[in-house]
């Protein structure tokens, strides 16, 4: 279902994008503090939720793919999102994390920190 494969990429996307643009460095870097990998798992539930409500839910193993990505020690992984932000490039927060969390609304699936991240990056773009 390529719908599907769509949302789950989508997930993923979202999930890396906030969490390396609100906590502000690579996987390894994240999940090496006290609370870092915890954070990884609450966001990508919040993305996941917004998924399954859209009728996509995201099969356990990749679940697991995204985890293991997204929390792997020493990682230099970061979002390409968050390498354009640093760069004070254009970026896509409002076609990634504006779209997703205004289908979060639609779909009445609390995203706050989705949405944390899409305002703090928000507020990055006044300024920059």
């Amino acid at each position: 279902d390529a719908l599907a494969s769509m949302w789950h990429k989508w997930v993923f996307i979202v999930t890396a994008g906030v969490v390396t643009c609100l906590l502000r460095g690579p996987v390894g870097a994240i999940v090496s503090v006290p609370g870092g990998v915890d954070f990884v798992h609450q966001v990508l539930a919040e993305a996941e939720a917004v998924s399954a409500a859209a009728g996509y839910p995201v099969p356990d193993p990749e679940t697991q793919t995204s985890l293991a990505m997204l929390t792997e020690t020493g990682s230099t992984f970061t979002s390409s999102l968050y390498r354009d932000v640093l760069a004070n490039l254009p970026n896509e927060a409002e076609h990634l994390l504006g779209d997703f969390t205004r289908r979060a609304r639609i779909l009445n699936v609390s995203t706050p920190l989705i949405e944390l991240a899409l305002m703090q990056l928000r507020v990055h773009a006044t300024i920059n």
